[in-house]
């Protein structure tokens, strides 16, 4: 029983820190890329579907 609370709660940090990361990551860069020339090419290259290893 113990064990199996223990995996449900890293189960929803690791959750929770998915999102937080994925927020982080596509939210950040939309509010500031006018301010920052980085995030409007990190944003472009979003939109066009960049992906690692692609």
């Amino acid at each position: 029983m113990f064990i199996s609370t223990t995996m449900k709660f890293h189960f929803i940090v690791g959750i929770l820190w998915i999102l937080c990361t994925c927020t982080l990551f596509l939210y950040v860069p939309l509010r500031f890329q006018h301010e920052v020339p980085a995030f409007q090419k990190y944003v472009d290259w979003i939109k066009s579907g960049g992906r690692w290893g692609e």
